[in-house]
């Protein structure tokens, strides 16, 4: 977790608080935690051709 955690530019007592159950972590920690173990977060559309509302839920 420590190696983790400085991978991530982040403390150890960050990163156990943001993973924790009662956590909210922002975005960028998120980003920062998926870069750090290889992964990339990405938005694609629902439906190609629904480019304007929410996919008619």
């Amino acid at each position: 977790m420590s190696q983790l955690a400085e991978a991530a530019g982040m403390t150890r007592a960050g990163l156990y608080k943001a993973l924790s159950g009662a956590g909210n972590p922002s975005l960028a920690n998120t980003m920062k935690v998926a870069k750090a173990l290889g992964y990339r977060l990405a938005l694609v559309p629902d439906r190609q051709g629904d480019r304007q509302g929410d996919g008619g839920n």
